[in-house]
């Protein structure tokens, strides 16, 4: 039988403590603690009771402390901790079949990052999972298991960030619920095969797409800013929610030599950094009315364009002044107008974070 190596910890006063290794026999005989007594596991996501979420005015959590620089540590099935051993990822890169996956984008030579994006938050990690390694239902955490936020398919190495994973639990508690996991983290090579984003936070391990039975769009909208994302994007079927402007998690992202980590941000700074990473994608968004040639066509069309973290149809809320006065509401995502002479003004929200607003004028 496979032998498995996971390294216990114990976290007392807010410290955490270094147990000894143990190995486990078999995925079959890893001993997890027994469920909470609230509600049923769901087929899709694990269910089960969690602590209540900190107060509004503590610091948004931070990512438990790196016993040595080859485990990763998470809070585990029972908020014991649990570490898992981790890979450079230049030995990957150098020794496994799929390392092409794992090619990584430097945003501080590639032409093509966005000059309002953070570079630092943008560095490639230093250290990966080795996901295969570990059962499908370890749990890094009380409602998550490994192959929900991990999937082999995604990738046969990855990450997953504490700054992502704490406020998730958190979210879970206050819906009482199952959260329904659809993307986590992806390798470079799986998020460009999807179409996912050149620079998608997925691929950083602090991005989550998610649905929950019983709750609308909006309401986890909210739970993630209240538990500090930095972005958040409303899809048909999911929503996206990431933890981009959080420091990046020393598990994966060891601190650059000769630079001073930088602090977790509190909820007030967390808010903030939201709203200024709103403004960087909306520099990078537009609005356009497309009109016909032919002065016979009767109708004009609204578009947007907008970064999309994942593949997929985002919400759209279109509020539309014709030249003639008249309001038009729409939730399509390219509404079609009359052709009229004058000034059309168009407010666009997309993905319920995104708000843009612009005159078109067509003289005839």
């Amino acid at each position: 039988m496979r032998k498995v190596k996971v390294l216990t910890v114990l976290l007392t006063a807010g410290l955490l403590l270094r147990c000894a290794p143990m190995d486990v026999e078999s995925s079959s005989q890893l001993q997890l603690p027994p469920r909470g007594e609230q509600g049923q596991e769901s087929e899709n996501s694990p269910d089960e009771a969690y602590p209540p979420t900190a107060p509004d005015d503590s610091p948004s959590l931070s990512p438990l402390p790196l016993p040595q620089v080859d485990y990763a540590c998470f809070p585990g099935p029972d908020e014991q901790g649990l570490c898992l051993e981790t890979l450079d990822k230049t030995e990957v890169q150098e020794r496994h079949p799929q390392a092409g996956d794992f090619h990584y984008l430097n945003p501080y030579q590639d032409p093509g990052f966005p000059v309002s994006f953070d570079p630092h938050q943008y560095r490639p990690p230093s250290r990966l999972l080795d996901i295969g390694r570990w059962p499908e239902d370890l749990r890094l955490s009380p409602h998550f298991q490994i192959s929900e936020l991990l999937w082999l398919r995604r990738g046969a190495f990855g990450l997953y960030s504490n700054q992502a994973l704490l406020p998730i639990e958190e979210i879970r508690n206050r819906l009482g619920q199952a959260i329904l996991v659809t993307s986590a983290y992806r390798s470079p090579g799986h998020n460009g095969r999807v179409g996912g984003a050149r620079w998608s936070r997925h691929t950083y391990g602090d991005a989550l797409d998610f649905h929950s039975p019983g709750a609308d769009l909006q309401t986890l909208a909210q739970l993630c800013l209240e538990h500090g994302a930095s972005f958040y994007q409303l899809y048909r079927s999911h929503i996206h929610c990431d933890w981009r402007a959080h420091p990046l998690d020393p598990n994966f992202y060891p601190p650059v030599e000769g630079e001073a980590p930088r602090p977790a941000l509190s909820r007030q700074v967390a808010r903030q950094a939201f709203h200024a990473v709103v403004t960087q994608v909306a520099h990078l968004s537009d609005l356009h009315l497309t009109v016909p040639i032919s002065q016979s066509a009767r109708e004009v069309t609204l578009s947007a364009e907008v970064p999309q973290e994942d593949p997929g149809e985002l919400l759209y809320e279109w509020t539309i002044t014709l030249p003639n006065g008249h309001l038009i509401k729409s939730t399509e995502p390219r509404p079609q107008l009359r052709r009229l002479p004058g000034t059309y003004t168009a407010h666009a929200k997309i993905g319920g974070s995104i708000e843009l607003r612009k005159k078109f004028r067509i003289e005839r």
